[in-house]
């Protein structure tokens, strides 16, 4: 991402974040499922801060973008049922579910940039986002989660002003 302060007070940030794929399995006695998420998101916010000696606190708010790819595969294994003293096969199974989803959402949140050496500082930032959005080709499925991010690592000021 990147950050640009127009003031020492005010600014905008821009940045893109790749999840990679979230995944999740489990098992029962006669089926078993795994699903995947991969998501990828754009933002973009207004900074306020206030500059404290080589520091800088900031609080942001703006919007996020996001595509998501989510699918499921179920296996359900074949069971013997008796009925009336007759056995019964119920046939199992596999079954794939597979949606992509897309929308804007909300973000908000803060951080800190500490000016170490020239034009190089040290940051935090904690984010708040909303992943809301629905199928991309129409259909019923939809999104309406949460995401936390916790990003820290280093800017380069490319000019003077807006420390």
């Amino acid at each position: 991402g990147a950050a640009f302060w127009l003031s020492p007070y005010i600014g905008a940030i821009g940045s893109y974040a790749s999840m990679g794929k979230t995944t999740a399995s489990g098992s029962s006695d006669r089926f078993r499922f795994s699903s995947e998420m991969d998501a990828e998101v754009l933002t973009a916010a207004g900074l306020v801060g206030v500059p404290v000696r080589r520091a800088k606190i900031y609080g942001l708010g703006g919007l996020n973008y996001h595509r998501a790819l989510f699918s499921t595969g179920q296996t359900t294994d074949p069971v013997t049922v008796t009925v009336d003293d007759q056995p019964f096969i119920l046939e199992g199974g596999t079954q794939r579910f597979e949606f992509e989803t897309s929308g804007w959402g909300w973000v908000f949140g803060g951080g800190a940039e500490v000016w170490a050496m020239g034009p190089l500082a040290i940051y935090t930032e904690f984010e708040w986002s909303g992943l809301k959005g629905d199928d991309r080709n129409g259909g019923e499925p939809t999104i309406n989660d949460k995401m936390t991010l916790f990003v820290a690592g280093i800017r380069y000021r490319l000019g003077l002003g807006g420390r």
